[in-house]
C-alpha cells in the first residue's frame, strides 16, 4: 500500500490544485492511503478527494495531555514513521514552517507542489 502524506503551508485549501495534483501523482497507483496531520482546513480537501475515489485516510492527532509542548513533533515523526511517501504544498511566498521541513528532510520519497495564494496578495496590495 502507498502510503501518502499530504502537508500544507498554513491556510492552504486549494480543493482543485490538490485535486489535480493527485490525480496526476497518483494515477499510476490502486491501493492508496492519505496521511495527514490534524489541520481543519486541509483534511476537509483531503476527506472530500478520498471520498470522491473510495481511498483510505488516515489522521494522525496529537496526543497534548501525554505529550504536552512536544506533542506536534512527536506525532510528525509518527507519520514520517508510517508513510512511504509525501506531497507537499507550499506556498511561494513563505519559508518552509518546521512540519514541512520535517518532512522534506525525513527520507522519504517527496514532492513539492508550490503554490500562489492569490488572496493574500490582493488583501495585501488593496493595503499597500
Amino acid at each position: 500500500m502507498l502510503k501518502v502524506v499530504i502537508a500544507a503551508s498554513d491556510g492552504f485549501g486549494d480543493y482543485y490544485l490538490l485535486e489535480r495534483s493527485l490525480d496526476k501523482i497518483l494515477q499510476n497507483y490502486t491501493d492508496i492511503e492519505l496521511v495527514s496531520l490534524h489541520s481543519k482546513s486541509l483534511n476537509r480537501i483531503i476527506d472530500l478527494y478520498a471520498r470522491k475515489r473510495e481511498i483510505l485516510t488516515r489522521r494522525f492527532v496529537p496526543n497534548l495531555l501525554n505529550h504536552g509542548e512536544n506533542a506536534k513533533n512527536i506525532v510528525i515523526e509518527e507519520v514520517i514513521e508510517y508513510a512511504s511517501h509525501a506531497i507537499l504544498f507550499v506556498d511561494e511566498n513563505e519559508e518552509l514552517d518546521t512540519v514541512l521541513a520535517k518532512i522534506r528532510d525525513s527520507g522519504l520519497h517527496w514532492r513539492a507542489i508550490k503554490y500562489k495564494d492569490v488572496l493574500a496578495d490582493k488583501l495585501y496590495n488593496q493595503k499597500a
